[in-house]
């Protein structure tokens, strides 16, 4: 249950990671309105991530377990992945387009400068 203050007419959106985003137009009847909403997920791909020489994980700000990583299901649509390496200091920071049932795959060298290889 979530209590709001609401205007005739408002708009609600209901959002929640992995979900489709849902939007309502609120009808206020003797101050009140009740809302119901079905949230469908989004399509899922994979992401597989390897790094030289290894590296923590952090994918939308959420702690993943070290590289490498194989097939981690994920909502399609872009995603931000965070790599460090602690035995190089290195540090690589990108974006990542995830596919519906595809499976992405990304290898990262933080060896050197860091990059993307693959």
């Amino acid at each position: 249950d979530l209590a709001v203050a609401l205007e005739p007419g408002a708009r609600l959106k209901l959002r929640k990671r992995d979900y489709a985003t849902v939007e309502r137009t609120v009808t206020i009847a003797g101050g009140a309105a009740t809302v119901e909403a079905h949230l469908v997920p989004l399509p899922r791909g994979e992401l597989t991530l390897g790094a030289l020489p290894w590296a923590h994980v952090t994918i939308d700000g959420d702690k993943r377990p070290d590289t490498p990583l194989s097939k981690i299901a994920l909502a399609a649509g872009t995603h931000q992945v965070r790599l460090v390496c602690p035995p190089t200091g290195k540090e690589l920071r990108f974006t990542v387009q995830i596919e519906p049932g595809r499976e992405t795959r990304k290898v990262a060298d933080l060896r050197g400068e860091p990059k993307l290889v693959e």
